[in-house]
């Protein structure tokens, strides 16, 4: 984690993700180190987080997953929402156009969904539906035959 910090401090170009996502399994499931390991990984999540590589969506999935590993869901739920803003800002219109892109944004949506339905109060209940049906919506008239259009849509009817 030391090197990954380093790298960040050096404004490195690109993370790599299979490095971050080995290391926020290590720092979840290493029952031996685990404390130190999980307050070392918080600290690199701030030092990536401040710094230019934070605009990679994959970098905040990969920062939810560790918060939910360690159970944390209200901060899961934060960085679900910055890759969902993450994503929309790559992508945006060019999901329209772009299967794959509409496909890694629809799973987002699903995931950041049902972690705001974990939340369980009414506020993040009209914030994952309001969630849903903007992507639904605009996603409609070009993926409807699309198997995540029918997940989302699928999703749609759970919460309703």
């Amino acid at each position: 984690m030391f090197t990954m910090t380093r790298l960040v401090n050096l404004q490195a170009e690109a993370l790599d993700m299979e490095a971050l996502e080995f290391l926020v399994r290590k720092a979840i499931t290493d029952t031996e180190n685990r404390g130190k390991l999980q307050r070392t990984m918080a600290q690199l999540i701030d030092c990536i987080s401040s710094s230019s590589l934070s605009s990679n969506p994959m970098v905040w999935s990969c920062f939810a997953d560790f918060y939910l590993g360690i159970g944390d869901g209200t901060t899961e739920l934060e960085y679900r929402q910055k890759q969902q803003r993450a994503l929309l800002a790559e992508t945006s219109p060019d999901w329209k156009q772009n299967v794959p892109k509409f496909e890694t944004l629809a799973e987002a949506s699903i995931i950041l969904v049902d972690c705001l339905v974990r939340e369980g109060d009414s506020k993040s209940m009209f914030a994952a539906k309001t969630q849903l049906n903007s992507i639904v919506k605009q996603a409609e008239s070009l993926y409807s035959e699309n198997e995540w259009y029918a997940k989302l849509q699928a999703k749609q009817a759970e919460l309703q």
